[in-house]
């Protein structure tokens, strides 16, 4: 009879103690802080083809070029999801500093810059996505000239 308690309390003390540590999760609290997050990582992936971009914008007429835009509107869909999904006020650039502002600036720049290059009918289709960039835009130029003037305008600065 001893033996048996025992074994009782070696697999019911584990036990409960993993039935009250496994039921909580206190990495995301919400579907919005998932977005959120699930944001700050799409906007991380946007941001390493700021170069790309800048190059893009010197070779304007490219099947490249063209191509490009179609992707970076697909990606601008994507932010403005998140951004839109998360609700509660969140916008993408509330954590992002300085330098990656002007990195995804390079995005808005490049679109706004190309919007030619896709025909009247497709650039309709993208209206809202244009729209939602050149908010963007403006909302992201204001946060940078805030930090730096005009005068301290870098070789990859986007307000070029």
């Amino acid at each position: 009879m001893f033996v048996k308690r025992t074994y009782i309390k070696f697999i019911c003390a584990p036990l409960f103690m993993l039935f009250i540590n496994g039921c909580v999760n206190t990495q995301i609290n919400s579907d919005r802080e998932a977005l959120v997050n699930a944001g700050r990582g799409a906007v991380n992936v946007i941001i390493t083809n700021y170069r790309v971009y800048r190059y893009a914008l010197q070779e304007k007429n490219s099947d490249v070029t063209k191509s490009l835009v179609y992707a970076t509107l697909t990606n601008a869909n994507i932010l403005k999801a998140f951004e839109e999904e998360a609700g509660n006020g969140y916008v993408i650039e509330e954590s992002l500093n300085t330098r990656k502002l002007n990195e995804i600036c390079w995005m808005a720049k490049f679109v706004r810059e190309t919007k030619y290059v896709i025909t009247p009918k497709e650039q309709d289709h993208y209206k809202d996505i244009y729209a939602w960039l050149n908010n963007k835009e403006q909302a992201w130029v204001k946060k940078i000239n805030s930090s730096y003037t005009k005068d301290e305008l870098g070789p990859d600065d986007c307000r070029k």
